[in-house]
């Protein structure tokens, strides 16, 4: 799935998480984002 990414590249939010973010990676809580349902 993510290694057939054809364009590698940011979320287009990804500043919204920076800022956001807790300095622990591991108490994030993840949303994925499908931009292709058919893919899915």
């Amino acid at each position: 799935m993510i290694s057939s990414c054809t364009k590698k590249e940011l979320p287009p939010d990804n500043d919204i998480y920076i800022r956001s973010a807790s300095a622990s990676p591991k108490k994030t809580a993840w949303a994925f984002q499908v931009n292709n349902y058919n893919e899915m």
